[in-house]
């Protein structure tokens, strides 16, 4: 068998991913060690660096940073590209590469590719879906009256006037001072997981890319030059008895 360390097998980056999510190993883990493992392999491909950050549930109760905002989401592409490869393919006339230390598999490019484009549609729906209520939870964000915080009337007295406020005025402006911000990180962690959803969609389509490049840089060996499994000298002869 070949060197299992052989080129031309690694992962192609899909061009589609112009921003690769960035993987977290968390040392505190009981597997942080295969945490490890998998983000050098997904760094090497990606050209990222893991990040160390240990997980702390400590700080689910308290309010999120009023600086969190709720991004926008638009779709990279919305049709699953061609499985066409890229540089030149492979060929009969060169000595043919060490062969990488694997078993026989097969792959249907064009399933993969359908599964490509079910996504793409489920990943743009949701995106058109969360836009349309990102705009809605703005709208009712730069409210300065949703829940009531500057209700009031005015009192006239002779010559002053003045304005008084409700009596739940306040508690809807200190309601208003909690709820934004925690309207604003439900929104961000929403975006988040639809941004994981086209990242591995994004995956999809690296795994076919690297099929499809794998396939072309593959070559037969030119039956004219290939050694016989069994040879017999002109000297030398056997029997079976």
């Amino acid at each position: 068998m070949g060197d299992s360390d052989s080129d031309d097998v690694s992962p192609h980056a899909s061009q589609y991913q112009s921003d690769p999510w960035v993987p977290n190993v968390d040392p505190d883990a009981s597997d942080h060690g295969d945490q490890e493992d998998a983000a050098e392999t997904y760094s090497e491909i990606y050209g990222v660096t893991a990040t160390t950050d240990p997980s702390d549930d400590s700080d689910d109760d308290e309010p999120p940073d009023e600086m969190v905002t709720m991004p926008k989401l638009s779709m990279a592409y919305t049709t699953s590209p061609d499985l066409v490869p890229t540089g030149p393919g492979g060929g009969s006339g060169d000595s043919p590469p060490p062969l990488p230390d694997t078993n026989a598999f097969s792959i249907d490019l064009g399933a993969l590719r359908a599964a490509e484009q079910t996504f793409l549609d489920a990943v743009s729906n949701v995106t058109s879906a969360y836009e349309t209520l990102r705009t809605k939870v703005q709208a009712a964000i730069d409210d300065p009256n949703l829940f009531g915080q500057d209700n009031g009337h005015i009192e006239y007295g002779g010559r002053l006037t003045r304005w008084v406020p409700d009596e739940l005025a306040e508690s809807g402006a200190q309601f208003a001072e909690a709820i934004n911000p925690q309207l604003t990180k439900v929104m961000q962690d929403g975006a988040g997981g639809i941004e994981l959803m086209g990242s591995f969609t994004a995956l999809l389509n690296n795994a076919g890319q690297t099929y499809a490049a794998t396939d072309a840089k593959s070559s037969m060996t030119d039956p004219t030059t290939a050694q016989p499994a069994v040879q017999i000298s002109d000297t030398e002869s056997s029997s079976a008895i």
